[in-house]
């Protein structure tokens, strides 16, 4: 039998071969220059956004960067692109501050337009417009970059939003701060945490393990929640999250539906003593009865002051026509006066777990079925009650996050220590019953070995290009066969290769069920939280892409550097895998014999 390889295949598979994609680790550091992107030699924030793309990571060494993360490439479903900080580091992304309002285009820290299935782990963005982002398209609109994940990362004196997404399916937010954003007075519609338009399902969207504190809105005076799902989000999973002190609610609710909230800790929000839309945020606050209809908060512990601002744990506008318990199970709350299941609310390190005093009212007083499997664990020393020194600073911020603390014990994720709920279900978001948490030591932290890029295999020795015209196709004939000669045939024309946290659901009745999609009314332009023009982009009025740093220049390089076509024409690779020594080793006894015999 004759077994023809075609020139154009020979070729093909050759360069298939020597181009398989394999994921690459890039470091990048304040001071990084070049492409290296090692560790010894760290390539630049900027350089690293570019050169990523799927299943790449790029590694955040310590320090202080003072330009933007603008990732422009996409991952996919099974090969996100990871931006993450060193082990047991703290990088700080850090902008302009109130500088920002001189700036004709207002860039965000972390911000990407067009990339998808990208994941920031262990980040801090402050000083920015927005801390973390996706494109803006427009208010109503469905059609930006999703599936975004911020793990163990802090956003903090953000002009606008700490953590958003916009108009797009996929969020996930674990273990992560957000603290003294919205005090841009131009930059308005702020909240710490907001989905704005978010598509998908409960299980879709996770937000989960956070903290969310001293948020504002400064121009409109209208939102500055802890958390909020704002103009049709159409489902989302909240899960074992704090927020205290801000200006608005802790949990704000505007046309939103589907929205599963359980193991909650809520505690003197409503703090800005100029709220307008509305002017009693409360701790939990419906802006309609659509979103009202269709939510449930469950196991959740919510303390009012009992301000004019903060007149109760639940507030309902306007008055639902069904009763106000609907979909409020094993909740815990005061709406004035001391509140006894928080610790120290209000310490030098605030404290939100609960004191053994309460046991008999918060042990194992949660509905099982809307159960978490652990808690937030979350350290209180990570904030410290002190000036913040943050922009457009209010007068009413008395808490910091303590920097060097966070530093000294590893980074963000060492700020939280989840334990498992054991028993029944605890109300809040701490577990009382169990062992005491196991919060982590300064000086504790130990680097794990750096990540190793798979390498191609080498060639024994070095490998001539061929001289001369490309060679006709190779007969391979078997042992037992006469040798019949192959037809020419037309030319080939030659092408280019293409380069290709669980929910429990909850069932049986009096249970926190997530009800299915609601038809969506018309949206209501002058409510509150929203404007008839839609919120200020998280770039700029004027701009609805974040700043994007400027591409490396091309120094002709034919380097194997993801994104980077190597030059046309030339002919085969010089260092080739085994298998294309195979073939290329055909292709010479081939010009010899034009067929060979086994």
């Amino acid at each position: 039998m004759i077994r023809t390889i075609p020139r154009a295949s020979l070729l093909l598979a050759v360069l298939l071969s020597s181009t398989a994609v394999r994921a690459k680790t890039y470091f990048v550091g304040p001071e990084g220059a070049g492409m290296e992107c090692t560790r010894a030699t760290p390539c630049a924030l900027g350089t690293g956004a570019q050169l990523a793309t799927a299943g790449d990571t790029v590694i955040l060494l310590d320090g202080t960067y003072h330009e933007p993360l603008t990732p422009e490439n996409s991952g996919t479903p099974d090969a996100w692109i990871t931006f993450r900080a060193d082990d047991c580091s703290l990088p700080i992304i850090e902008g302009p501050g109130e500088g920002i309002l001189d700036l004709e285009e207002k860039p965000s820290g972390v911000a990407s337009s067009t990339g998808t299935y990208l994941r920031f782990v262990g980040l801090v963005s402050r000083y920015w417009d927005s801390g973390f982002t996706n494109g803006w398209t427009g208010q109503g609109t469905t059609n930006s970059n999703g599936h975004f994940e911020y793990i163990n990362c802090i956003g903090d004196g953000n002009g606008r939003t700490g953590m958003v997404l916009y108009s797009a399916p996929g969020i996930t937010v674990r273990e992560s701060i957000s603290a003294h954003n919205g005090g841009n007075p131009t930059g308005s519609w702020s909240s710490g945490i907001q989905l704005y338009t978010v598509l998908g399902t409960p299980q879709d969207n996770i937000i989960e393990r956070n903290v969310s504190f001293e948020n504002t809105d400064a121009e409109k005076n209208t939102d500055g929640s802890g958390f909020i799902v704002d103009e049709y989000t159409e489902g989302a999973t909240f899960t074992n999250n704090i927020a205290f002190a801000n200006g608005g609610s802790c949990f704000r609710f505007t046309r939103s539906s589907n929205t599963v909230i359980s193991h909650f800790s809520c505690y003197h929000n409503g703090m800005n003593p100029l709220a307008t839309g509305p002017t009693n945020p409360g701790e939990f606050f419906f802006t309609d009865e659509y979103s009202r209809s269709t939510a449930t908060v469950s196991n959740t512990l919510a303390a009012a002051s009992g301000s004019t601002m903060d007149p109760s744990a639940f507030v309902y506008h306007p008055e639902p026509e069904f009763p106000l318990d609907m979909g409020l199970i094993n909740n815990l709350t005061v709406d004035s006066g001391a509140t006894p299941f928080f610790s120290d609310p209000e310490g030098a390190n605030p404290d939100f777990r609960p004191p053994m005093s309460v046991a008999a009212q918060v042990e194992d007083g949660g509905h099982p079925d809307a159960a978490a499997d652990v808690d937030i664990g979350f350290d209180p020393k990570c904030i410290v009650k002190r000036d913040p020194q943050v922009p457009f600073q209010k007068e009413w911020w008395t808490y910091a996050i303590d920097y060097d603390y966070i530093r000294s014990i590893g980074g963000v994720a060492k700020c939280f220590a989840p334990k498992p709920r054991t028993g029944g279900a605890d109300i809040g978001a701490y577990e009382l019953s169990g062992a005491p948490h196991a919060f982590n030591e300064p000086g504790g932290c130990v680097p794990g070995p750096d990540p190793v890029d798979p390498v191609d295999p080498e060639p024994a020795g070095p490998v001539d290009e061929p001289a001369g015209p490309v060679p006709p196709p190779v007969d391979v004939v078997s042992p037992d066969d006469t040798v019949t000669p192959t037809p020419p045939g037309p030319e080939p024309v030659a092408t280019e290769p293409v380069a290709t946290t669980p929910t429990p659901t909850p069932s049986g009745t009096d249970v926190p069920v997530a009800p299915g999609p609601s038809p969506t009314p018309e949206p209501t332009a002058s409510a509150a939280g929203t404007s008839p023009g839609g919120p200020v982009t998280p770039a700029a009025p004027s701009s609805t892409a974040p700043v994007v740093a400027e591409q490396p220049a091309d120094d002709g390089c034919a380097c194997a550097v993801p994104g980077r076509r190597a030059p046309s024409g030339g002919g085969l690779p010089t260092a080739l895998p085994v298998a294309g020594l195979a073939l290329l080793a055909l292709w010479r006894r081939a010009r010899r014999g034009r067929a060979t015999r086994y």
